[in-house]
């Protein structure tokens, strides 16, 4: 101020001097103008950092993978938002300008810390083993049988490949009225046919095995033996007679018999054990069971037939007669 007062009083000098008619040169003078006075910049406001806070939390990542997070520092406007990264365990994760990297199973904290005034933000990170996915699915049968009440099966799936990280399955059956299944273990229910299915959890792959379900064959009864009502019997040449056969037991499964005679030319039998006399002479007729080959016989005597006209009713028989 006191420059300026100077340099003020000093122009009023000139100009007072020079006043009038303007002096000996008859020029009047110019008024001395003042010299500015240069304002000093203002100084910059430097704003600190107050925080700083990372874009996720906590991650989970496979092994190999990478994952991007950013640092928000705080306030939005301060004067150095520069941060570091630092992993607390790089074999677990690695960090570099908030690219983290998976490299091994386990668990470790991201830390981002700000330049200014050391704030700190904490990122936690699991890192599991890369996921192997299923390609397909097999079974150790593709069709097989199973007798009603009989014994179970089991089979065996196989997921691809073998080092999937979800080998879980699930099992199915087209028919549970015909067989059903658990774990892999199929029980027969009744005759039928039923498609059993494995499914992969991851996936959905799945495979098949055909189940036919037989029902039991009936028990049978044996045959343990077979008589005829007559062990002997005579007959006219030209007469016939019936034999009976009888199987033990009555409630034998195959009852059926077959019919046979030692000399066809004396006597024949047909396939119900009716016996014709042909011709006088002797023949055996024998009965057999298709079941156990059981067999009973019957002595036929045939003679001629008589002049006089005898009828079959005095022709002697041996045996019972039923």
């Amino acid at each position: 101020m006191k420059r300026l007062a100077f340099i003020i009083s000093m122009v009023l000098s000139l100009t007072a001097c020079g006043g009038g008619s303007g002096g000996s040169s008859g020029i009047p003078s110019e008024p001395i103008k003042p010299t500015p006075i240069p304002t000093p910049a203002p100084t910059p406001t430097t704003v600190a950092v107050t925080g700083v806070s990372v874009s996720k939390l906590s991650l989970v990542m496979e092994v190999g993978n990478s994952e991007d997070i950013a640092a928000v520092v705080s306030p939005d406007n301060a004067s150095n938002k520069n941060v570091t990264w630092k992993s607390e365990d790089p074999s677990v994760a690695t960090v570099a300008n908030g690219k983290i990297t998976a490299v091994a199973p386990g668990n470790t904290n991201i830390t981002v810390t700000t330049v200014d005034g050391g704030k700190t933000a904490t990122c936690k990170v699991t890192v599991n083993d890369a996921t192997v996915s299923v390609t397909g699915v097999s079974l150790d049968q593709t069709n097989f049988s199973l007798d009603v009440g009989g014994d179970k099966a089991t089979l065996k799936a196989t997921v691809i490949p073998e080092d999937a990280t979800n080998k879980n399955v699930t099992w199915e059956s087209s028919d549970k009225g015909v067989a059903t299944v658990s774990k892999g273990v199929v029980t027969p229910v009744a005759a039928g046919k039923a498609t059993i299915t494995v499914k992969t959890e991851d996936g959905g792959k799945t495979a098949t095995c055909t189940v036919t379900v037989i029902a039991p064959e009936p028990v049978s009864t044996h045959v343990t033996s077979v008589a005829l009502n007559r062990a002997s019997m005579t007959m006219e040449a030209g007469t016939s007679e019936t034999l009976i056969v009888t199987v033990t037991p009555s409630e034998a499964t195959n009852k059926e018999v077959t019919w046979s005679s030692s000399k066809d030319s004396v006597a024949s039998v047909d396939k119900n054990g009716k016996v014709s006399a042909l011709s006088a002479g002797e023949a055996v007729i024998t009965v057999k069971t298709k079941d156990g080959g059981k067999t009973a016989t019957c002595k036929i005597t045939v003679i001629a037939a008589s002049s006089s006209g005898t009828s079959s009713e005095d022709v002697s028989s041996s045996g019972q007669d039923w």
